[in-house]
């Protein structure tokens, strides 16, 4: 029970003080410069602390709790890829299927146009799959089979891959050599 008088009371304070304060009614976040503080924070390469620095704000005493809180991607995304084995500057390669021979990538493509062949093959340009989003993915689906498969052999992807190579009549050994392929050039 203290501790619910002592929040209200905190908020009957801070409702007061706002009130003699006139705060202008009804900003959005583009009334703060155009958003800009929080453009500015989307950038990873940009911590909290500068851009309260530039913005000339006086936060020393809660700079850990807006660092805590406004904590950019940057400083995650450079520990994630530490964690995995990467240099934390350089960005990891984006899997593709010109890595392969031209014969390979033509069967991959096949693959990729038969897993994806509702967003590929659609006539409405604003749901048809880019096709160089279709061939990222395509790379991506053939990298993680092995790991998938291994792991969750009656998952629906899985299921829908081996569905899509007999179709197209290629073998599982074919496509697990393809993903060694991919795991290696990303590696």
């Amino acid at each position: 029970m203290k501790i619910h008088a002592y929040v209200n009371r905190v908020v009957k304070t801070a409702s007061a003080v706002q009130a003699k304060a006139k705060p202008t009614a009804n900003l959005t976040s583009h009334s703060f410069r155009r958003g800009g503080a929080q453009h500015a924070n989307s950038d990873p390469l940009l911590s909290a602390q500068w851009i309260f620095d530039r913005g000339s704000w006086n936060m020393t005493a809660t700079n850990k709790a807006f660092a805590y809180v406004f904590n950019t991607t940057s400083e995650d995304q450079k520990v994630a890829r530490v964690l995995s084995g990467w240099d934390s500057s350089k960005k990891p390669p984006i899997p593709t299927l010109s890595w392969f021979d031209s014969a390979s990538r033509q069967q991959a493509l096949e693959l990729g146009n038969l897993l994806f062949q509702p967003s590929v093959s659609t006539q409405d340009p604003e749901k048809k799959l880019n096709v160089r989003v279709a061939e990222v993915l395509t790379a991506s689906a053939i990298q993680h089979f092995p790991e998938v498969l291994e792991r969750y052999p009656m998952c629906p992807y899985a299921s829908r891959m081996r569905e899509c190579l007999m179709t197209l009549g290629l073998s599982k050994a074919q496509v697990l050599a393809w993903s060694s392929e991919l795991q290696g050039k990303v590696t």
